[in-house]
Formats: structure tokens, sequence, C-alpha cells
């Protein structure tokens, strides 16, 4: 697990080694004599595998998990305690060992140990240093002097108060049994797995008990648990402080997005509201937010992103109100929205909303749906500046562009963006093109996203790794180019100067004429492939144990249509997707019955795509009938009728080549 983990860690490197393994994988399904071709093909790309800030958090929160419990494995087996690693950590790591309940009965047992002399003196010691820390000029004299008064010394009188509680608390000796007593509790949980009778009272009663030893022993060895903990966690160091980077990035950036939606809709504010921002912009205090005023706070919340009240004002708002097909506490929030917007501005009739509704006031304030509107619209457009600003500058992306820079590709206006972090599919081919000796070549840019060892990434791979592989270059005119991947050809263009503007918000729904059947076949062929590596135990990042080749992609619902085509017309779909070789599969099974089987493509994802197709397939199971389980099957129909149209189509080539063949045969004879 720790080795699969830190694979995802260290992605690009990762996926790179492992090309010499898909190759072998696609040399399997598409024979030997395409060896070279294979390997050219893949040799002419950027792998930008990648992960996002928030995987990278995740991936280091599972790794400190597997280190922690491996350290602690071995130290249970040697205590031959009965006590599970669960019991011991309770899903905690090293990283927080104050919640580990190992590290709670440690804590108990080192103060019982000491006796109850030795718990006051500690206890005296630790309080004095304590209290030091904060009152640095308290001699430990005068700290004696009233632990045994037990009144605060008159000079210290004039203190804050939670400094004097503190002083309260530290001179009472009664709290070192208070003390005692917490520990014991705090460990209880566990030593009660040890042995349900065990009591502060009559601890002593069963130390000599094997369990209790074993777990002695192990909270004797804990800080060499801890020692060796670190030490083991040094070598993810780069890691974490890129971790620590996109924090600090993160909070820079929502603070600077904070103070811009802000100073955009300022006429929402009053005077006194302004002159805070303008302090804490001044001052720069830590936290932004809690230094703004209390109206500020109300508005802009914590910045781009959650609630903002005055959105409750707007379409989206209105239509909660009034549609029978929203929920009773949907409306409720909207409502309690409202009358909050209004008692800021100065009106306060209460909390009941029928009552503003009334009100002639509460409609001269209420913001108008168009100024909403202008609101919503500057939040947006700032949250996709702020997205770019986020992701376009972690470690990883520059380091990347850095690289894509190196390999000079033409297309300046490539994929690598702040959307790739934010988009659905997390996998692309984006062909590009560099400068060759005799002319242009492709060189592609393949996207994958690395989430954790759970997400079927090794079939995302193959998946983008076959477009690869069909991809060609077909013509090139101007700053225009075509490019075949499949049977779908991509019009680009390249040797812009600028970028186009980057949309982190949005993903472009647009559909090339067979973009959705090309890209079902080129699944259905990468389960095909990916199916062989399994077989042979090749595996990328995922394991025996984790690996899938079927059920990763949205593409999979469309399989409905093909499935059939597919298996009968394997040889002629395999050899047509080829460097524009489209024509095979036309000649196979008729043009017209292609272009045919293509359109329903198209009713298919004008009707079922996204969450859609959920909908109607919850319909079928219960064997619910609606108009769209009706079109669902109308299509299955449809396809199987096409599908013996392609059959007869088929049949009638082989017969008119027979025939074709006969009469060369009869005229060679002749």
């Amino acid at each position: 697990m720790l080795s699969q983990l830190e694979n995802f860690l260290n992605c690009r490197d990762h996926l790179k080694e492992s090309l010499p393994i898909i190759i072998e994988g696609f040399v399997d399904f598409y024979g030997e004599e395409r060896r070279e071709e294979i390997e050219s093909k893949f040799s002419k790309a950027l792998y930008y595998a990648y992960r996002s800030p928030k995987s990278l958090e995740l991936l280091l929160r599972d790794i400190e998990t597997c280190v922690s419990q491996e350290i602690l494995e071995k130290y249970q087996i040697e205590s031959k305690t009965s006590l599970s690693l669960e019991d011991l950590m309770d899903r905690a790591t090293f990283r927080y060992e104050n919640i580990l309940p190992i590290y709670a009965f440690r804590r108990f047992y080192e103060l019982y140990k000491l006796g109850p002399e030795g718990r006051e003196k500690k206890f005296r010691e630790d309080a004095y240093e304590s209290i030091k820390s904060r009152i640095p000029f308290i001699t430990k004299e005068e700290y004696e002097e009233m632990v045994e008064t037990q009144r605060i010394l008159p000079k210290y009188e004039v203190l804050h108060p939670i400094l004097k509680d503190d002083i309260s608390y530290y001179i009472d000796m009664r709290n070192v049994d208070k003390k005692y007593e917490r520990a014991f509790e705090q460990a209880q949980p566990i030593l009660q797995k040890v042995n349900p009778g065990i009591t502060i009272n009559n601890y002593s009663y069963y130390l000599d008990q094997e369990e209790l030893q074993s777990l002695i022993y192990l909270g004797e060895q804990y800080p060499r648990m801890v020692e060796e903990y670190q030490e083991r966690m040094k070598k993810y160091a780069p890691y974490l402080a890129e971790e620590k980077f996109h924090e600090a990035l993160e909070e820079r950036l929502k603070d600077k997005y904070l103070i811009l939606l802000i100073e955009n809709n300022l006429d929402l504010l009053g005077e006194e509201d302004i002159r805070s921002l303008e302090k804490a912009k001044k001052e720069k205090p830590k936290y932004l937010y809690s230094s703004l005023s209390k109206n500020i706070q109300f508005l802009f919340g914590y910045g781009l992103t959650g609630n903002h009240p005055i959105e409750s004002f707007g379409t989206a708002a209105e239509e909660i109100l009034t549609s029978t097909g929203t929920t009773d506490w949907e409306k409720k929030k909207v409502k309690e929205n409202r009358v909050k917007y209004f008692q800021m501005k100065g009106l306060d009739l209460g909390e009941d909303y029928a009552a503003y509704e009334k009100s002639e006031e509460a409609k001269q304030i209420a913001p108008t749906e168009e100024r909403v509107k202008q609101f919503q619209e500057t939040r947006l457009r700032l949250l996709n500046e702020y997205n770019i600003d986020f992701y376009s500058n972690t470690p990883l992306h520059q380091e990347v562009l850095k690289e894509l820079e190196e390999k000079k590709v033409l297309d300046k206006d490539d994929c690598l963006n702040a959307s790739l972090y934010l988009k659905k599919m997390g996998t692309e081919t984006n062909p590009n093109l560099i400068q060759a000796e005799n002319g242009y070549e492709l060189f592609t840019i393949i996207a994958i996203r690395c989430y954790r060892p759970d997400c079927g990434l090794d079939h995302s791979i193959i998946h983008e790794m076959n477009h690869l592989f069909e991809l060609s270059l077909k013509e090139v005119k101007g700053n225009h180019y075509i490019g075949l991947c499949g049977w779908d050809e991509l019009h680009e263009s390249f040797n812009q100067d600028e970028k186009s503007p980057v949309d982190t918000l949005h993903e472009d729904e647009t559909k090339r004429n067979y973009e959705l059947f090309n890209e079902i076949i080129n699944e259905l062929i990468a389960q095909d492939i990916h199916k062989k590596m399994i077989e042979k135990h090749r595996f990328i990042f995922n394991t025996e144990e984790d690996v899938e080749y079927k059920g990763q992609t949205s593409y999979e619902h469309t399989w409905v249509l093909v499935k059939f085509f597919y298996e009968e017309f394997k040889k002629e779909i395999i050899e047509s997707r080829r460097n524009g070789n489209i024509q095979v599969i036309w000649d196979a099974v008729g043009k017209e019955n292609f272009d045919e089987l293509n359109e329903l493509f198209h009713i298919f994802y004008e009707n079922f795509s996204g969450y859609k197709i959920n909908h109607v397939l919850t319909s079928i199971m219960k064997k619910e009938e609606t108009e769209q389980t009706k079109l669902y099957y109308d299509l299955i129909r449809k396809s199987k009728q096409i599908l013996e149209k392609m059959r007869r189509h088929h049949m009638l080539n082989l017969m008119k080549e027979e025939s074709e063949e006969e009469k060369t045969a009869k005229t060679l004879a002749g």
C-alpha cells in the first residue's frame, strides 16, 4: 500500500517509468508488427501526470497513516498484546499523537509511576515554567509563596483576568489529583479493553497481568516509535513543503480576492464598513476576515464561495420560493437571509418574513434583480481569476510548464491551464505540433489527473494512450492543421501569441460529428488492451486488488448502442481507425448505416448526458415506464435495426467480392 501511495505522490516520474509496461500491453493487442509505430508515437508526447493540492493532502495523510501503522505494528508484535492497531491508534497517526489511545495510556502510566509526591513535584515544576512563559518576571520563590498561601500576590492582582485564572489554577494543589484523574479517564477506554475491571484505585492490583504488561511495554517504547516516525517522514519532506506552499498560497489569494469582491461592491456598505476595510488593508492582519466589520462579514462571508445573502434576492432564489419542487428548508433559508439583510440595513421587523413582504420600506431596501445579477457576475469572474491564480502557480504545474516550453511546441494555447484541475474528466489527449527537419510533427500532451489508488487510474491511462496511438497528422495549411484520431477529425490552429481566456467554471459541451461514437469505440478497444494487461499482471498505478478495466468512463453508458457492432466488425473497426482509414469501415458496413448509427449518439447525448442517465437507469431498474425509458429502449431497438442493415451490406459486399474473384479466375483460366 505504501509503495502505491508513493507512486501517486511521485506520479509524473512513475508514469514515465511505466511506459515500457504500457508499450508491451499495446504490442500484445495490436501485434508485434506495430511495435515500431507504437514506440514512435509514445515517444513524441509530454506526459503530465498531475494531482490537485487536495489530492496531495489526502495522499500525505494516507502515507502518515501507513507509516504510523507499520511502526506500531512492529512494536505490537514484539509486545505480544492482543490489542489491535485500531485499539492502539483509533484511526489517528503519530502526527497527532495527543489523540492516540496508546499516548493517553503512556501519559497516565508516567504519572502513576511518580506516585503522589512525585506528581505534585512535577506539577509544581511544570506550573512554574508555564506561568513564567507568560509572566517572565515571576520568580520561583514568588510562585512557591503563592502555593503555600493559596493567594495571588498583590503585585499580580493587576494582571489580565485570564492570567490571574492561570495562576489560581497552578497554585491549587488539588489540581494535581484532578490532572491524574483526567489522565486516567483518557486512558480508560484502552485500559478497559485490557480488563473491564480496572479503575484508578485498583490499577496496581492488575499490574502483573500479562496483557497490561504488554501495554506498559508499548507505552515505554512510545518515544522510540515517535522518533522512528519522524525519521521515516523525512523522506516526504519535499511533498510536505509543497503542501505548506499550497496552504500559504491559498490563504494569501483568499484574502486578495475577498478584498477585490468587497471593493467591487462598495455601494452595499456604509462608511464605517469601508473604514474597517481600509484599516485592514493598511495593517494587513493575520486573519483578515475577523478584522472586518460585522456587516462585511455578513455580506461577503469568507470570500468567493459559500453563502452571500444578497443572492437570496436573485432569480434562482425567487424560483426556490415560488416552486413546488423545492423543500421547506430551502425556502426557509432564503427567507432567513432576506430577513438578516433587511436587519443589517436597519429595518428590524422581527424574524417573521411575512412582515417584510408587506413592508414598503423593505421593498425600497431590497436589491434589484439587476444588482444581484451584477454581484453574481462579479463573484464568478473573480472566482475564475482566483482558480487561475491558484492552480497555475502550484510548484508541480510550474515545473511542467517549464518542460513544455523547452519542447518548443508551436500551439501556445495548449491544454495546460487551471481548468484541468476543475473538469469532471481529469484525463485528456491534446495534440500539438513541433517543427521537425522535414516539416511538422505531432507532439501530444497527455494529461492524467492522479487522485488516489481507488480511482481506477490505470484504465484512464490506457484510454488516453489509445487515443495517442490512433492520432495522426492529416495536413497543415498556414497556421491550421487537421489531425485524425480514430474516426474523429480535429481542426486546430497554432502559432498563437497569446492563450485563449481560461474558463475554470464551465466545460465545453460542444461535440464534433463523430466524437461520441469515436469515444465509445476507443473505450471498448482500451478495455480489450487493458484486460490483456491485467491477465499478464501488468500494472501502472493500480494493483491486482484495486484494478478495474470496466466502469471507468461515462462513455460506457452508450455501450448498449454498439456492443454487437463492435464484436462483429472488430477487425474492420481497428483497421479503419489508423491514419485516416475510415473508408475501411464504411466499405464494410455502408457509410449511410454508419452515419445513421452515429446519429443515435447525438440523440443519446442530448437526452441522457451527465446525471440524466442515472435517472433513466433508475426508472428501468424500478420497471417504471416513462418518456425517457421509452426513448432509451427505442434507441436500442434502432441500433439493432441498423446492425441488421450493416450485416446485409457486409454480406452483399462479400458476395460481390466472391463474384469478382470467380470472374477473375475464369478469365485467367480461359
